[in-house]
Order: structure tokens, then C-alpha cells, then sequence
């Protein structure tokens, strides 16, 4: 099949979160498996650095917007065996000339100038598509002005495929913004098409919406999370929408690049392991890492005492005074604790400054207010486990790393969460697929409870067997890459 995807982010090149990890491990899943796959990314100033053999096609793709013709470039490279296409705009608003991909007053602006561009240098290609994939908000328009306006320019699209990696981004937007880009915003102001029922503004329309309507199919990041966005709570509004589009809406747990996420090669890691090692080896190689990491950071050097780790934005979702509680009933415990993230809340990294100036000489926890790699993998490599008490998570990857670096999940039962993660005392579910440690209230005290098994276990020696076993399980793009080729090719 001939599989376009288009999106905002491609790891590692242009990456914020998730998204970026799931567009290039599934592109590169789907290429093993003898699909062409192309994917289309606006160009941002640092690509030619990440990538110095991107190379310049002289081809060019003229785009009206606010009933001016803008000139835009089309770079192209092989990336792990992917075609990526990557356009660069000459728009006197410079958009994708800048230092981030997101945070801009006119994101709207900037990803419909975007995919507009996008679907226009597809037209030029005059290729039949056999699936079209489209991720999140920044590309929802796409369906419309394929469906609308290039379907009757000889465009073929066989199938259209979106997938919707968080239901709280959606992508609301003036008419004016539907008008810059050539379209009738009249038109969409409509209940069954792309007014937004959720605000009290009736003159609002939104991209996310028009998406689930336009599109052949529908998947979100999990299956519990497709189950969710049903509830008013899970879909931010859009649950009608989704109700009457239910049909074609599938769920697909995420996947984790093997190869990117490898305990057996990490050079950050002094210890290394893999499935192939016995229990005991794994134990001394874990060993090995927690010793550095408690080195490097300044922590008593004390292999005995369970470490819990907390990795990513401290934002709404991620529940950050949940992780707030858990540090205080941590340490009051005997264990240690490391974060490695910041919140762009103000108020949330406020409370999280202080926490780190009240155990500023505590020598069992530390505060790392960024995102850093290479420090984040020796976290999964050396911890004994991880907390991610999520509001919601539509999938969700680092509970994913953890277990591939043998590190055990604390998590709340929701979305992605609840479909990787299984509780280690329940009955229920076989003994092999028990992984972690499993609350389901957004509540501190069945957190608690979960903390407090987690470090009895540590204590009794139970956990080395539960990280050995979570080495074994299969997280991999292997099956969720056949459940959408087995969507793709599905009948309208």
C-alpha cells in the first residue's frame, strides 16, 4: 500500500512528546512490512542540522492564503527507511521559521497554512493514495479539503485515516481562519459538521471535530481510551460527535521502538541487560545503574532503600499533586525519590520549587526542573519503580520504557494505563501479564495503598521476579502495526 501520513512531529528530528515517538516507530514498523510510506512535516530551521542529507527537490508548491499566493519548498531525505517530505514556507509570517514547534497566538494560522500546503503537494504528485493517516488537530483539516475541494481535482485518496493521540488538544478556531485557507466557513458552522457544541460561542468552529466527521476511520491511542472518549469527561466536550460516529472508531494501543529503547545497547547505561539474562543478572545490572545515578545526583548511596522515579511535564493531566503526595509519603517512608521534568503552569512549578527548597539537604531526593535524555534513561535503567497517576492517558509510552528497562509501573487505571498495566495482586488476570501496581480513584489514599505494596514487596524481595517477568512482554510496534493494516484495509 501506498500510506501517506502527515503530522506535526517525527522522532527524533521534531519532537515534543509522544506523538513524535508513534509517527516514526509505526512509519518504520510499516515500511518492515513492505508498505510505501511517505510523511509529510513542516521545516523547521534545525533540520538540516539533525539531518545534513536532507537535500532540496527545486520543486515548489504555490498556496493561496488570505487570497495571496505564498511559495513554499519541498525537501526530502530517507529517514530509517522512510521517505520523509518536509515543507519549508516562504510566508512573509515565517511560520515554521522559528525556535519551537508549538506556543505560537497563531498555531491555528500556522497548521492550516501547513496542511493546506501539504495536500496541495500531494495533488501535484498525481499519485493514488491508498491511505491517508493524519494525527491530531494540526492536520484535521485535511479530510475536509480533500472530501470538499481536491476530490473533484482528480485527487485519490482510497482511504482516510485519523488518529487522535489526545482529545483535550482540539484545535478550535475563528471562521476567518477557514475563510485565510479558501473555504466556505458558513458551510461548517453546523452541528453535523464543525461548530463547536461544547462553547458558548456559536461562532466557534472546531478542526478536531470536522476530522472524526471527514474521515473514513477513526483510531485513538488505546482501546480503553476509545471506551473513555464516549463520557463527557474523557472526549472534553466532543463526546456526541464521537457517539455518532462510533462506527468507525477503533482502538489501538500504542507501540514502543525496540530498537530506540534497548537496556542491552543504551550508552548511557553502565549496566546492561536484556530478556536473555537471568533474574540475578538483571538484579546485579540494575544494581549497577541505581549506584551511578545515585552518584551522579548526590543521593546516600544506599542500595537498599526502594527508588521511585517520576519522568515528564508536570502538567493537569500527568496529576502533579498526586506525585506531590506521593514524594512526601515516599521519603516519610525510607525510600528514595527522583523527578526529572518542569511544568509550564506557573503555579504547579511554584509548588514544586518550594518542595525542592523544603528537601533542599535531603540526600534521598532529587529535582531535575528539565527534560534530558540521557538522564531520563539512566532513571528507567537504576529505579525500582515509577509513578504515573495520570487524570486521563490516552496511551502513554513511559510506562512502556519502564517496564523495557525493567523498572515496575505505579500507575492509575485509565486509558493506555489501564490496557499495559495489571495490578500484581489481582486474581483476575493471569499471573505472567501481572506488572505493576494498579489505583483507580484520583485519590491520595488509594495511591497510598499501591505505595505502600510497592515497598513491602521491594522489601520481601517480590519485586526483582515482577521486573525479570515485565522484561519478557511484548511491547513492541509488532502488533499494533498489524492492527492497522488490518484497519487500512478494511472496506469504507
Amino acid at each position: 500500500m501506498n500510506i501517506v501520513e502527515i503530522s506535526a512531529e517525527f522522532a527524533p528530528i521534531i519532537k515534543v512528546g509522544g506523538l513524535a515517538d508513534v509517527v516514526h516507530g509505526l512509519s518504520m514498523e510499516l515500511v518492515k512490512r513492505g508498505q510505501d510510506v511517505t510523511v509529510i512535516l513542516p521545516f523547521f530551521p534545525w533540520i538540516k542540522k539533525k539531518i545534513p542529507h536532507v537535500r532540496n527537490t527545486k520543486k515548489t508548491i504555490v498556496t493561496c492564503e488570505k487570497n495571496q499566493w505564498h511559495n513554499n519548498s519541498i525537501w526530502e531525505v530517507i529517514q530509517d527507511q522512510v521517505h520523509l517530505i518536509f515543507i519549508e514556507d516562504h510566508h512573509p509570517d515565517r511560520y515554521f521559521s522559528r525556535e519551537n514547534i508549538y506556543g505560537y497566538q497563531d498555531d491555528i494560522a500556522r497548521f492550516l497554512y501547513f496542511s493546506k500546503v501539504a495536500m496541495d503537494f500531494l495533488l501535484n504528485e498525481k499519485k493514488t493514495i491508498d491511505v491517508l493517516h493524519l494525527h491530531d488537530w494540526h492536520t484535521a483539516i485535511c479530510p475536509i479539503l480533500y472530501k470538499d475541494i481536491l476530490q473533484s481535482h482528480n485527487m485519490t485518496v482510497k482511504k482516510i485515516a485519523f488518529t487522535v493521540h489526545n482529545f483535550q488538544h482540539q484545535g478550535k478556531c475563528s471562521q476567518q481562519n477557514l475563510r485565510n485557507i479558501g473555504l466556505d466557513a458558513k458551510k461548517y458552522l453546523n452541528k453535523e459538521l464543525l461548530q463547536d457544541e461544547s462553547s458558548d460561542d456559536l461562532e466557534l468552529l472546531n478542526l478536531l471535530k470536522g476530522a472524526i466527521v471527514y474521515s473514513d476511520v477513526v483510531t485513538t491511542v488505546s482501546k480503553s481510551y476509545a471506551q473513555e472518549v464516549v463520557q463527557k469527561e474523557g472526549a472534553f466536550g466532543l463526546e456526541k460527535v464521537v457517539k455518532d460516529n462510533k462506527g468507525k472508531l477503533f482502538g489501538i494501543v500504542n507501540g514502543l521502538d525496540y530498537e530506540e529503547w534497548n537496556p542491552e545497547k543504551d550508552t548511557h547505561l553502565k549496566g546492561h541487560f536484556s530478556p536473555r539474562n537471568t533474574e540475578k543478572e538483571l538484579h546485579e545490572a540494575k544494581l549497577v545503574n541505581k549506584q551511578n545515578l545515585q552518584s551522579e545526583l548526590g543521593l546516600a548511596p544506599d542500595s537498599m532503600k526502594p527508588m521511585f522515579i517520576s519522568i515528564g511535564r508536570l502538567v493537569w493531566q500527568k496529576g502533579p499533586e498526586l506525585i506531590k503526595e506521593a514524594i512526601s509519603y515516599i521519603i516519610n517512608s525510607g525510600g528514595q525519590f527522583v523527578l526529572c521534568g518542569s511544568s509550564p503552569e506557573k503555579d504547579t512549578q511554584k509548588k514544586f520549587d518550594e518542595l525542592k527548597k523544603m528537601y533542599n539537604s535531603n540526600k534521598n531526593i532529587h529535582f531535575h526542573f528539565d527534560y534530558n535524555e540521557p538522564l531520563a534513561r539512566k532513571m528507567f535503567a537504576g529505579a525500582d519503580f515509577i509513578i504515573i497517576p495520570s487524570k486521563f492517558e490516552p496511551c502513554g509510552l513511559t510506562q512502556l520504557i519502564a517496564m523495557r528497562y525493567a523498572t515496575i509501573p505505579i500507575v492509575r487505571k485509565t486509558g493506555g494505563l489501564a490496557d499495559t498495566v495489571f495490578d500484581v495482586d489481582d486474581k483476575n488476570v493471569p499471573e505472567k501479564a501481572r506488572n505493576g501496581y494498579v489505583f483507580e480513584k484520583d485519590d491520595a489514599s488509594e495511591l497510598f495503598e499501591s505505595l505502600k505494596r510497592a515497598f513491602n514487596d521491594f522489601k520481601n524481595n517480590k519485586t526483582k521476579h515482577i521486573a525479570y517477568k515485565n522484561l519478557e512482554l511484548d511491547h513492541s510496534w509488532t502488533e499494533p502495526a498489524k492492527e492497522y493494516l488490518a484497519l487500512f484495509a478494511l472496506k469504507n
